[in-house]
């Protein structure tokens, strides 16, 4: 530990300008201040330490989860590689297997261009044939299936009410029909006769007992 000088320590203890008198006979004092000041100057660099040392332990941490991070990434760089290398491998595998197919159809076009018409006849008549069996076998069993939906449509109950519905209908009609045939017939024959008696000069009933009669007037 350095020790100051009385001038020295003096220049120092200066407030706004002012210094402060010390009785600088008095050897004790000065010496007592000093080391309460250097104290306080200890006390200061160690929470300053302190400080720092919180700091680097947080930078350290920070460091740490960079780290992480960086080896997570270079990771899944890893693995996007070995991916995409393991794509092109298939899609070259895959190219080939395409150029082999090509190759392959290309053979079998020539081939087929090469094979007799008579053989060619031939086929085509027994696909012929085969597909007029096919189509009649198709509406045989389109035919049947339809019979059978139309069986059971009526048997079903809907279709008994319909049948109900449209008996009851049919009778109403008739009904309606034979009412309308009645009313030309009372018009024609009474309704008529009783208004043209009703308006000669000898009225044996007036118009409105007509009315009263077959208006319900």
């Amino acid at each position: 530990m350095l020790f100051l000088t009385p001038p020295q320590a003096l220049k120092s203890l200066k407030k706004s300008g002012e210094e402060e008198e010390y009785d600088l006979g008095n050897g004790e004092n000065f010496i007592k201040d000093f080391s309460r000041r250097a104290a306080f100057g200890d006390f200061r660099m160690k929470r300053t330490l302190i400080f720092i040392l919180q700091c680097f332990s947080k930078i350290l941490l920070q460091k740490e989860e960079l780290e992480q991070k960086h080896l997570h990434l270079v990771q899944i760089v890893e693995s996007e590689k070995t991916a995409k290398w393991q794509y092109t491998q298939q899609c070259e595998e895959l190219t080939i297997e395409i150029k082999k197919l090509r190759a392959e159809l290309n053979a079998l076009k020539r081939e087929w261009r090469l094979t007799p018409s008579k053989s060619e006849e031939e086929e085509s008549e027994e696909i012929r044939k085969i597909k007029k069996v096919q189509s009649f076998f198709r509406g045989w069993l389109c035919r049947r299936r339809w019979k059978q939906i139309v069986a059971e449509y009526i048997s079903s109950p809907h279709a008994e009410n319909m049948r109900k519905r449209n008996s009851l209908v049919f009778r109403m009609v008739e009904s309606e029909e034979e009412y309308v045939e009645q009313l030309q017939l009372m018009v024609s024959c009474f309704l008529r006769p009783f208004k043209m008696a009703a308006s000669s000069q000898k009225p044996p009933c007036t118009h409105d007992e007509v009315n009263s009669i077959f208006l319900n007037r």
